[in-house]
């Protein structure tokens, strides 16, 4: 399957995932200057200025995706917008499960909604937001950056938007072909704070562990300084920013 086989730009949409949802399509890219009710993961909200940033969707059908390995869609999909990301800066990192980070702050966000037919996952509407030319942020962003306000340079996001597509599709690709442990290996490699004690919240309360694994369900493993090892899902636990 080829990511962008067609593409749509859009001046305004509420979100481009719901724009897709409605208009499914194999391989359809739409992206957009503005998004009125853009959300992230958690149940949050994607801010982004106008015309400023990259924001997307793309439609995919999987041919034998099985829902057990839902997760390794979010790595080929994170490892897309690291390697783009990584042509421009360095220090990129996939902070679990999908959000992309550089000098501990967040640049992108991915959101993936599957479509289950059986055991399989049939379709996925994958959105992405990568701040580009945004240097202002809501007060109430926690740790927010853009690649201008780290290179100091204006980018034209369109542009962009076909170089982070060949990513996609070099990803993707290696999902199609089923090379799970290659891209769990660079998953890895790239993984925010992987094996560096960390605090997170979990049931309201603080604690700090390592994270020492994923597993192939997307569950997140640490451990503890007793040695003790716990697996979360992603409901379960919070990173606390740093």
């Amino acid at each position: 399957m080829q990511i962008g086989s067609k593409i749509i730009y859009i001046d305004k949409t509420n979100s481009t995932n719901n724009y897709l949802k409605n208009n499914l399509e194999k391989g359809l890219v739409v992206y957009t200057d503005e998004q009125t009710s853009g959300r992230g993961q958690r149940t949050n909200k994607w801010e982004s200025e106008a015309a400023k940033n990259i924001l997307m969707s793309t439609a995919l059908f999987h041919e034998s995706l099985k829902a057990e390995n839902q997760f390794f869609l979010s790595k080929a999909i994170s490892l897309a917008v690291y390697d783009f990301l990584s042509e421009y800066i360095i220090d990129v990192k996939i902070k679990w499960p999908n959000d992309i980070y550089i000098y501990g702050k967040k640049i992108a966000g991915i959101l993936i909604e599957n479509n289950l037919r059986g055991a399989n996952i049939y379709s996925s509407v994958v959105g992405i937001g990568i701040n580009i030319n945004q240097v202002h942020f809501p007060a109430y962003l926690p740790n927010p950056t853009s690649l201008s306000s780290i290179t100091g340079k204006t980018y034209e996001p369109k542009k962009l938007l076909n170089e982070l597509i060949k990513n996609l599709n070099i990803r993707y690709h290696q999902l199609e072909k089923k090379q799970y442990k290659k891209l769990s290996a660079s998953y890895f490699q790239h993984l925010y704070r992987f094996k560096i004690e960390s605090e997170f919240l979990i049931d309201k309360i603080k604690v700090k562990a390592k994270i020492i694994d994923i597993e192939d369900d997307g569950k997140l493993v640490l451990q503890y300084a007793n040695n003790s090892i716990k697996s979360y899902a992603f409901k379960e636990i919070e990173f606390i920013n740093e």
